[in-house]
């Protein structure tokens, strides 16, 4: 096996995953036939929710283009599980941030207003 084409997303927020124009730039690269299977660490690297995999995997399936992650092959049904089980997390994810920043803001005592006034002062030349 020879690598191609590497598509990276080390720079990438771990929730946002494989944004759209990466993602639309690996489907373009697969249409031009560049390679003939995609390796990733996990599927979650490669797309964000189910609609992306189903999306591409029909698409990929069309081209002759298999997904490979580090447990193997991955099938249809276990891509669809997995896709499906990784949407539910970044789902949970969000539900348990939110409601930790809400009780952190619920803890906070609440703000004294300062107020900041500000004086211009013009010099005139009869100073």
């Amino acid at each position: 096996m020879t690598v191609t084409t590497v598509f990276e997303d080390a720079a990438v927020v771990w929730i946002l995953r494989f944004e759209p124009a990466r993602l639309r730039r690996m489907m373009r690269a697969a249409e031009a036939r560049l390679f003939d299977v995609i390796v990733a660490e996990d599927m979650d690297r490669i797309f964000r929710d189910q609609g992306d995999y189903h999306a591409a995997r029909k698409r990929l399936d069309f081209l002759g283009i298999g997904i490979h992650t580090a447990s193997g092959k991955i099938g249809r049904l276990e891509g669809s599980l997995r896709a499906l089980m990784g949407e539910m997390f970044v789902e949970n994810l969000i539900v348990s941030r939110r409601r930790g920043l809400e009780a952190v803001v619920a803890r906070r005592p609440p703000r004294r207003r300062t107020r900041l006034w500000l004086c211009i002062v013009r010099e005139s030349p009869a100073c």
